[in-house]
């Protein structure tokens, strides 16, 4: 017979979950536990504790994730699939993201409301044996990476057949873990690698990479999943599901605010129109921000502290050189140094992989580039509407990402210099300036990548190639590419 029962819980799982995990044994014994005071590991969507508010973001993520890829050749996807399951699915995330506001909390509200009597321990352990507990965990954290490291590499059936397998010694769980390491790489796994991937690394390097130097491939990669999804949902797709495993949205988010202007060698400060032009675009957009890249936005946070929050999303920092100017008026400068911690060589290989993938997709005839704007090339959304998947773009560009929201202007607080800014179109062509949020933000009616303009000075119209909220290089149709200023460019709509 077990004498107590004792539970850590980090906010992974809801505090009902928590509560049940210690009545599994129905003895009365004593329960220890401890609880994080708030729970962000396991919040749901973008943590709304309002079901309007999520099933409206997901609505919006799930459509401007669709609408970037255009032409994936994928016609007539219900989005409005189940919408009763949908709704239970929201009602069921809110309860648990409310519980995850004060997480440890609910758990004793929780445990006394079911008859159980709380005894707060208090401080029970001096600093010196925090230090010695904190130092016994990351010996065992490196032991087992090490481990990891070290087991034998697995054949692909081998790793198959493991996978199936529902009980597993140690040892096959090590395995098992180093080959998938070593599908998500593509490098030797090490020690540290292992440590990494636990700390979060490979998302913020899979977005650094489709940023940059993977961007090319990242349509391919997003189409292929949503076919992959499509086809198991006989026509129709699982919001949550689509928006976990698209990316296209997220990018289009980092793009459209500008950050690509900050991953450039030399001082930046505060002061700089990019990070200006980066701050006000994220004040006024914070919610679908938020919804995007889960990054809270709060009116307090400075220029260079919204910037540093959007870079931590690549798993870059902003490195502070000094201080300078007179005293009581004094800024920081700041410096940007490219990562040196390996993702190069991921990069190289993600880079091999993608190109193989693109070439035999292209052999195989799969769409990899925009083409031509069908009538048939829709996208079901709710209310039975129609939104058009591609673009011609010869002559038109994407100017609404839902053609059923109504315009929303955008709102800013008086005497906020960049919040000003943002509303009076402080960082664009007049021309080209949205009073849409979606449009704002997603980038839709934007610059980026494939946007068909005119530029000042310059006959005919041009396409962009890169943006970075500042400059862009644009290429006409005759291969000539020239690098311009973004505001002798305007939209050819």
């Amino acid at each position: 017979h077990f004498t107590s029962v004792w539970g850590i819980f980090q906010g992974v799982q809801a505090e009902s979950s928590a509560r049940q995990a210690l009545a599994r044994l129905r003895e009365p014994v004593e329960r220890h536990i401890w609880a994080a005071p708030y729970g962000g590991i396991g919040i749901i969507g973008d943590g709304s504790t309002g079901i309007k508010s999520l099933l409206t973001k997901q609505h919006r993520l799930t459509r401007a994730n669709i609408k970037l890829l255009q032409d994936s050749a994928l016609d007539d996807i219900e989005i409005n699939f189940q919408p009763e399951s949908l709704r239970t699915w929201a009602k069921m995330a809110v309860r648990i993201n409310l519980g995850m506001v004060q997480y440890r909390q609910s758990i004793l509200d929780g445990l006394a409301a079911e008859g159980h009597q709380i005894i707060e321990m208090g401080t029970v352990v001096s600093n010196s044996v925090k230090e010695v507990i904190k130092e016994t965990r990351d010996a065992n954290h490196q032991a087992e990476a090490e481990a990891i490291a070290a087991s034998p590499d697995l054949t692909s059936d081998e790793f198959k057949e493991l996978q199936e397998r529902t009980a597993k010694t140690q040892s096959q769980r090590y395995c098992e873990r180093k080959y998938a390491l070593k599908l998500r790489y593509g490098i030797p796994i090490n020690a540290e690698l292992v440590l990494k991937d636990d700390d979060g690394w490979h998302a913020q390097i899979r977005l650094h990479y489709h940023l940059t130097v993977g961007r090319e491939f990242l349509k391919l990669r997003d189409s292929q999943r949503l076919q992959t999804q499509t086809e198991k949902g006989q026509g129709a797709i699982w919001q949550p599901d689509l928006n976990k495993g698209q990316t296209s949205a997220t990018v289009a988010v980092m793009e459209n605010l500008g950050v690509l202007g900050l991953l450039v060698e030399g001082e930046v400060r505060a002061t700089d129109e990019v990070v200006q032009r980066i701050a006000s675009i994220t004040l006024a957009n914070r919610r679908d921000i938020k919804a995007a890249l889960n990054i809270s936005i709060n009116d307090k946070d400075t220029p260079m502290a919204i910037a540093q929050k959007l870079l931590g999303k690549l798993g870059i920092k902003l490195v502070c050189l000094r201080r300078e100017g007179p005293r009581g008026n004094r800024q920081r400068v700041y410096k940007y140094a490219h990562p040196d911690d390996g993702r190069d060589e991921v990069f190289a290989a993600w880079l091999v992989r993608d190109k193989s993938v693109l070439a035999a997709a292209e052999t195989a005839g799969v769409k990899t580039a925009p083409t031509g704007f069908t009538s048939d090339s829709l996208v079901s959304s709710p209310g039975n509407k129609k939104i058009p998947l591609g673009v011609d773009t010869d002559t038109v560009i994407v100017t609404q990402i839902v053609s059923n929201l109504e315009n929303k202007k955008i709102t800013t607080s008086p005497g906020n210099t960049y919040q000003e800014k943002a509303a009076s179109g402080f960082f664009l062509n007049s021309s080209i300036t949205s009073t849409n949020e979606e449009q704002q933000i997603w980038g839709v009616g934007l610059l980026m990548p494939g946007s068909i303009v005119e530029c000042f000075g310059r006959a005919g119209l041009w396409a962009v190639r890169y943006c970075t909220g500042v400059i862009a290089k644009i290429g006409d149709r005759y291969g000539d590419e020239q690098i311009v200023s973004c505001k002798d460019l305007r939209l050819a709509i």
